[in-house]
């Protein structure tokens, strides 16, 4: 090595988020505090609790700590309106999410009628055909 570096996973040191106290551990009790300077950017991500711990690295002159959060849920569609604007007529349609095989359709489409509602997703899901 040319020059002393120490990495470090997350259960290998304490940090004290608020205060920006870290605590990097050598044996037994012994251990090195270093206090680090927070601005208001590094506290936006130290006090929000979805953000994780990762690895810290030092190295002379920098202490790299290095932070992770779980990446959010994608976005699943319960249904989709589809209208069809024709010169000589207006069609509208609903497809409700029936969670079928991957050989059936997902989307079933109805036709909008006020004398027939359209039904709840059970029992769209319910019909044999589209």
């Amino acid at each position: 090595m040319r020059k002393p570096m120490l990495k470090a996973e997350n259960q290998s040191y304490r940090l004290d988020r608020e205060t920006g106290r870290l605590r990097i551990p050598i044996r037994g009790t012994e251990g090195v505090q270093v206090h680090l300077p927070l601005s208001e950017w590094h506290r936006t991500f130290l006090s929000d609790s979805s953000w994780k711990l990762g690895s810290l690295t030092v190295v002379p002159g920098r202490i790299i700590l290095v932070v992770r959060r779980e990446r959010p849920k994608a976005y699943e569609s319960e249904g989709a309106i589809a209208l069809d604007t024709n010169e000589d007529s207006f069609g509208r349609g609903i497809g409700l999410r029936c969670g079928h095989g991957l050989d059936e359709p997902a989307f079933w489409r109805r036709t909008a009628n006020p004398a027939n509602p359209l039904p709840t997703t059970k029992a769209a899901c319910s019909e044999e055909s589209p």
